[in-house]
This record gives structure tokens, C-alpha cells and sequence, in this order.
């Protein structure tokens, strides 16, 4: 890992802002961070902590509460920001992250914002067309977290949904999950996980659908069959509605994601 470690020259200042190496996503800062700091000695005191769907993750020391450095993701350019008592740990960490190809460069520094500045509200752009658009974002940025079927592919393409950056950050949260379940935990249950982030979340169908449309809820992923009876909701009828049915993988813990559109039917409806 120390080889890992190249010379860094220019002037440190609380706040540093890295330009992505092209095609890095989120989840491999994370994934990175997280090899950073389970086998560099210099980060051994150091704790990280993640979130996905908000793009960050914290560095606190174990033993100083006031030493902290937060980087968050904005598009190409990733943002740290460090306490006082933590500019030391950043030379080390960009000199890291530009070591292992994670990022190109330093683009810029400046001062940390003032506590008392007042953001401005703005409101976000759509990032996405069309619910498979959607979708396959989702499978190439949360690749081994989501595995998402042909057949949920499919699905996407005929979905008019009319807020396919919902259906983003359903995928992103699901990715969520299973990044905590792999490597963290998670307190709770992963329906109250999902209701904090804003997601209805249902564990698995009612037995009777299952048994009496066994396959319209059936997938096959590497040669065997998968029920995907858990999903996320939101809406009841036309545009508004979507259905995400899933199932989790204990081998390679990872959701299969096999249906991104309309309803499933039930034993009492079609749909």
C-alpha cells in the first residue's frame, strides 16, 4: 500500500476540491477508502463511515471527536473537506487516491465556507429521460451491489414512468443496503433503512400470488430460478406508479434486480 503513496507538492487549505478519473464511480471511492484504512498504518486510529445515495464518506479519529475529514462527490469533482486537527491525514489521502488512478488531479483549493453562510436553494435539473435510462445507470455505477436482469432491462424500456430519478435513487438506496450489509451492518431492520431514505419497502409478496403466478415473479439468474418477491413502490395507476422487485443474494450479497416498471399481478389483480 505505501507504494501506493506518491509525492504531493502543492499547498494544503481546509478544503481541496479532485477532479474523478473518468468512468471512477461513488462506489469505488468507497470500496477504495475502505482498503485505505483497514491496511495503512498511518490511518489505523481512523474510522470511515459512508453514504451512498448522498455521495460521502466521513474519516473521524478514534480518539480526538474534533478530527474529522468528510469527501463528498459533485459530478467529476470530488470535494474533502478537513477539521483543523485533520489537514494532516489529507497529503496522505489524495496522494493515495491519485496513486491508485481514483483521481487525475488537484483542481483547486479554498478556504472553508463560513459556518453562518446561508445555502441558496436551487432546484435540481432531471438527471435522467427515461426510467431504462435510469436503470442502466444504476447497473454500471452499483455493479456487484445490484445485478440487474435482462428481463428488468426489458421492463424499464416499455416503463413510461414519468420520474426515472426516482427509480435512480431506489436502485442507488437498494446498492446502499447492500453495501452496509456486506461490510458494515445495518441497525434494523432494512425496511426501516429504506422508510428513513423516503422508500415503501415490502419483503416479499403474499404466499397465494406466489403460488398461483409463481411466474410471472420468477427469474433465473447462472442457470436457477429466483423469486423476486421483494419490492419498492410508489404510486397506484398510470405514470406515477412503479414496481422494483428484487431479491437478495446471500452468496454474493447483492440484490438481483429483476422488473422495474409496472405492477406485478396478484391473485386479486391483473394489473
Amino acid at each position: 500500500m505505501t507504494s501506493l503513496l506518491c509525492k504531493v507538492t502543492y499547498e494544503l487549505k481546509p478544503m481541496v476540491s479532485l477532479l474523478l478519473t473518468p468512468s471512477v464511480t461513488p462506489l469505488d471511492l468507497i470500496i477504495s477508502a475502505q482498503g485505505l484504512v483497514r491496511t495503512h498504518p498511518q490511518f489505523a486510529r481512523w474510522k470511515l463511515s459512508s453514504n451512498l445515495p448522498k455521495q460521502t464518506l466521513t474519516l473521524r479519529h478514534a480518539l480526538d471527536p474534533k478530527a474529522s475529514c468528510t469527501a463528498k462527490i459533485h459530478g467529476p469533482k470530488v470535494e474533502l473537506a478537513a477539521s483543523p486537527s485533520a489537514t494532516g491525514i489529507l497529503k496522505p489521502l489524495i496522494s493515495y487516491l491519485i496513486g491508485t488512478g481514483l483521481v487525475g488531479s488537484v483542481i483547486e483549493t479554498k478556504p472553508q465556507p463560513q459556518k453562518d453562510a446561508a445555502p441558496v436553494a436551487a432546484k435540481k435539473p432531471a438527471r435522467f429521460a427515461s426510467n431504462l435510462e435510469a436503470v442502466q445507470a444504476a447497473a454500471a455505477e452499483f455493479r456487484g451491489f445490484l445485478i440487474i436482469h435482462d428481463n428488468a432491462l426489458k421492463v424499464a424500456a416499455e416503463s413510461d414512468f414519468a420520474d426515472p430519478d426516482f427509480t435512480y435513487d431506489a436502485l442507488m438506496a437498494l446498492a446502499d443496503v447492500a453495501l452496509r450489509e456486506r461490510h458494515f451492518g445495518i441497525k434494523g431492520t432494512r425496511q426501516a433503512f429504506l422508510a428513513k431514505k423516503g422508500f415503501h419497502y415490502a419483503a416479499g409478496s403474499s404466499g397465494c400470488t406466489l403460488n398461483k403466478l409463481q411466474k410471472d415473479y420468477t427469474v433465473y439468474h447462472e442457470g436457477n430460478p429466483v423469486v423476486i418477491g421483494g419490492h419498492i413502490s410508489k404510486g397506484v395507476k398510470a405514470r406515477r406508479l412503479l414496481r422494483i422487485y428484487f431479491s437478495w443474494l446471500p452468496e454474493s450479497k447483492a440484490f438481483l434486480v429483476g422488473h422495474v416498471g409496472e405492477h406485478l399481478p396478484t391473485e386479486t389483480h391483473v394489473h
